[in-house]
């Protein structure tokens, strides 16, 4: 199985500001048919920001992010992961 580069695909955020909104589809379900399709509305949080014109975001609905987040964020190696287990 082929696991897709990090920031490669995702779902883009509409947040009304001048910069846009990103989901990576690391934090996403296995199942693409569980990702939010256009249109809808829910909660996210800030996942990761930084010099790029985008914000990083985690849906806050359990539905939107994948099934083994927890164990996946203990053992993911990436900055953004490493603040948010700090900040848990």
């Amino acid at each position: 199985m082929r696991v897709p580069r990090p920031g490669a695909i995702g779902v883009f955020v509409d947040l009304g500001l001048s910069v846009g909104g990103f989901v990576d589809v690391l934090l996403l379900p296995f199942d693409a048919a569980r990702w939010p399709v256009d249109g809808t509305v829910t909660e996210f949080e800030i996942w990761w920001m930084d010099e790029r014109p985008q914000i990083r975001l985690k849906p806050v609905d359990p539905a939107y992010v994948r099934e083994d987040f927890d164990g996946w964020v203990a053992e993911e190696n990436s900055t953004a992961a490493e603040r948010w287990r700090q900040s848990a």
